[in-house]
């Protein structure tokens, strides 16, 4: 079970482009999410859950945070016409742009460190394997 959200959610995927760029007003390609969006899909699965309880919490907190995250892009972010990229909605408000940023560094920041905690390996070594 472990290897399978590893190998859905890469650290050198989605998650590492969350932790370095963390989207705060850039446009930016939404390929570089696809990871997320994949691991969503995963979780709709019933039977992709962890019979340890510990470990289900963990996949749970993740998959939380990577929706929150979702869910914030979503509301702060439009296609523009012909373009790949995911373009960040012009605001006149400057203070409501710095709490959008600040919104979403939150949830980048959110994401890396339920990714760390479920998934890095600092966590891991010291559980049995459970899955």
């Amino acid at each position: 079970m472990l290897a399978r959200i590893k190998s859905t959610l890469p650290y050198d995927g989605s998650i590492d482009f969350v932790r370095e760029n963390r989207c705060c007003g850039r446009d930016f390609n939404d390929r570089k999410l696809n990871d997320l969006y994949l691991f969503m899909n995963l979780c709709r699965d019933p039977s992709f859950a962890f019979k340890n309880e510990n470990l289900e919490h963990l996949r749970l907190k993740l998959r939380d945070k990577i929706q929150t995250l979702l869910g914030t892009i979503g509301h702060h972010y439009t296609r523009g016409i012909n373009r790949q990229e995911l373009e960040f909605h012009r605001y006149d408000d400057k203070e409501y742009v710095e709490r959008v940023w600040a919104k979403l560094e939150g949830d980048c920041d959110a994401v890396f460190a339920a990714y760390e905690g479920g998934c890095g390996l600092s966590e891991i070594i010291n559980l049995p394997n459970m899955n």
